[in-house]
């Protein structure tokens, strides 16, 4: 009786979850289009936080541990980097006024940001892996939530400096 009731509580925690999520991803996408007036901007943006909410289900997913509200909790820490490295990046290429072509703008406000990227991406999981591998009294309590970090972080790493510059290239040719 007491699982049931267990489990009618985790259901209405990720049920009320899932509405706060639907409602952020709708302001920060409406945030996007404000700040770059760009619709391309933002959904390549939105495209980042889709993929790197991959990352985090295939970590869980391969250390075999389940999706809880820690792990939400982990995911949407990793969807704000995400959001933030976007915004610098596409910042960067926004700024940028040269008369260069479009490639090679987009080129150098990632060359700009791929070492701040990836030295904190990295620094940040790593620093997670002792609570990852639940060593030390306590931590298997926020072990779920350190491995979603972990994978969403590394995952993040592939998707904001290689996949998303590509994305953007190809939806920018579009006219």
């Amino acid at each position: 009786m007491i699982k049931h009731i267990n489990y009618k509580k985790q259901q209405k925690s990720f049920k009320q979850m899932s509405y706060v999520i639907i409602f952020a991803v709708i302001i920060i996408f409406i945030g996007l289009l404000l700040n770059f007036s760009s619709f391309k901007i933002a959904f390549s943006t939105f495209m980042a936080l889709t993929l790197t909410s991959t990352g985090v289900l295939l970590a869980l997913y391969i250390t075999r541990r389940p999706l809880d509200i820690m792990a939400f909790m982990g995911m949407l820490i990793v969807l704000s980097i995400v959001i933030n490295n976007n915004v610098l990046i596409f910042s960067f290429y926004q700024k940028d006024l040269s008369k260069e072509s479009d490639a090679k703008k987009q080129l150098k406000a990632l060359g700009l940001r791929a070492k701040p990227i990836l030295m904190t991406m990295l620094s940040n999981a790593l620093a997670l892996l002792p609570i990852a591998l639940a060593i030390g009294s306590g931590t298997q309590i926020i072990q779920d939530l350190a491995i979603a970090i972990m994978g969403g972080l590394l995952f993040a790493i592939i998707v904001n400096l290689y996949i998303i510059p590509l994305f953007f290239h190809f939806i920018n040719k579009i006219k």
